[in-house]
């Protein structure tokens, strides 16, 4: 298995299972500066992360199964976490095609990266162009922000 550029900095790598292989079902984890995103199904073969941390995208366990066995801090959302603290059964095809992943403890983020204050702030203008069709009433046409 090799990392492979996307660009940006960003490297893919493409993981399956043993059976998600024969019925072409795979999933892609990216890594970006040390940040590890996803961590791929729990029967995948093991891969080198090359990371610092795994921030999950969400609980499902084609995504998240396979954090706890990389040794990594996990981040994820707060229903990611719930989720992934207390597992609720999967059904027979999710756990024969991707595997059953353990409970696994995550730490909430709700945001990743700059704080808004770096971001560019809107500019105010007018009006907004109007969509409306011609003796239809809105008000979509009277905002100051775009």
């Amino acid at each position: 298995m090799v990392w492979k550029p996307v660009g940006h900095g960003v490297e893919a790598l493409y993981l399956t299972t043993p059976l998600g292989r024969w019925v072409g079902y795979g999933v892609y984890v990216y890594r970006y500066r040390g940040l590890l995103v996803d961590t791929g199904p729990p029967k995948a073969r093991p891969f080198s992360p090359g990371a610092e941390a795994a921030l999950l995208t969400h609980a499902h366990e084609d995504h998240a199964g396979g954090a706890g066995r990389l040794g990594l801090p996990v981040y994820g959302s707060a229903a990611t976490a719930r989720l992934l603290t207390a597992q609720s059964p999967l059904r027979l095809y999710r756990r024969l095609v991707w595997g059953n992943p353990a409970p696994l403890r995550v730490a909430v983020v709700e945001r990743v990266g700059p704080s808004t204050s770096c971001l560019p702030r809107a500019t105010p203008r007018t009006t907004w162009p109007s969509t409306t069709p011609k003796g239809a009433s809105s008000s979509a046409g009277t905002s100051s922000w775009g």
